[in-house]
């Protein structure tokens, strides 16, 4: 897929996220917090800030309050060198907030508020101007909680379709319970469909990974499904044959956005004409990367580095 203005649309959440390191677990009414963390998050705001740090050119397509933490998160975003285009500043909304409470055997706990988020809805005057240069369009799974169910959602990969455009969605956050009868709606405009194996088992219930995505498979029929299993790597299904890829050998801080760091590794290198397997495999290095650090943010600060960390913590390192 060859790179340019915009090469990737991430369309999702900024939020700002609070991380919460527990001393002893949440044991009692009282807790106490040996650390806590501040940053900005969102699983399409990380998935675009990873992209940039590698190198790719990226817009976001969010919505924020007119406060102190939206103006915080537009800072962050220029930093990071994310095209703020298409951001929305809503004065009469609060930007969104998410506390994580990470326990100490990586076990995580969120608790979630959305606030300008959910405002996120894109008329379609809008979709034709975010799509005209774009390569790929990532979508977070938060925004079919959105005020319009995620009916910006279809239009916008119908849209894509129509320009040839592919499509990365990321079921996480996806409001399984609410929002299923729209999936039927994406079937067949899904080029890539990622999700976790919490996903999977909020989708079905399973005894057999793989016979689950074939289910899946069927539901969405995407190109191809990449499976997230964190410590153990991933797996790639693409409707006939599912492929385990292994982990890189790290040792694990904090899992708060491994996923979307992943994410971020496997467009990056989808865009730049790899495999879906050789794919699965960058994505595993940024997600193994990112379990060694605190916080969302922490990524490779540039391509140099994640390539030096592939050769010596992956499996796979001819990272070009």
């Amino acid at each position: 897929m060859k790179q340019g203005k915009c090469s990737v649309v991430a369309y999702g959440d900024a939020v700002l996220d609070i991380i919460l390191y527990p001393r002893r677990g949440l044991i009692g009414e009282s807790v106490f917090v040996d650390e806590a963390y501040l940053s900005p998050g969102g699983a399409a705001s990380n998935t675009a800030v990873g992209l940039s740090r590698l190198g790719v050119n990226a817009c976001i397509l969010v919505s924020i309050g007119g406060d102190v933490v939206g103006r915080m998160i537009i800072e962050d975003f220029e930093k990071e060198r994310v095209d703020t285009s298409y951001v929305r500043v809503l004065s009469d909304h609060q930007t969104g907030l998410v506390v994580s409470i990470v326990l100490e055997n990586g076990r995580k706990y969120l608790l979630s508020f959305r606030g300008a988020s959910r405002m996120n809805t894109i008329e379609p005057e809008l979709m034709e101007r975010v799509l005209a240069n774009a390569k790929l369009l990532f979508i977070s799974g938060y925004v079919f909680d959105n005020i319009d169910g995620g009916e910006s959602v279809v239009k916008l990969v119908k849209a894509a379709y129509h320009y040839n455009i592919p499509v990365y969605l990321e079921l996480g956050g996806f409001p399984f319970e609410e929002r299923k009868d729209i999936i039927p709606h994406l079937r067949g405009f899904v080029n890539f469909l990622s999700l976790s194996l919490d996903d999977l088992g909020s989708l079905i219930s399973f005894s057999n990974v793989e016979e689950s995505l074939n289910y899946v498979y069927s539901l969405i029929k995407p190109g191809y499904i990449f499976l997230k299993l964190g410590k153990q790597g991933s797996l790639v299904f693409n409707g006939v044959e599912h492929r385990y890829v292994k982990p890189c050998s790290v040792e694990l801080v904090d899992p708060t956005g491994c996923g979307d760091a992943f994410n971020a590794g496997v467009i990056y290198a989808l865009l730049n004409n790899y495999k879906p397997l050789e794919a699965a495999h960058v994505g595993n290095a940024m997600g193994g990367f990112k379990a060694m650090g605190k916080g969302a943010r922490y990524l490779p600060r540039n391509i140099d580095e994640l390539k030096s960390f592939m050769q010596d913590k992956c499996r796979y390192n001819s990272l070009e």
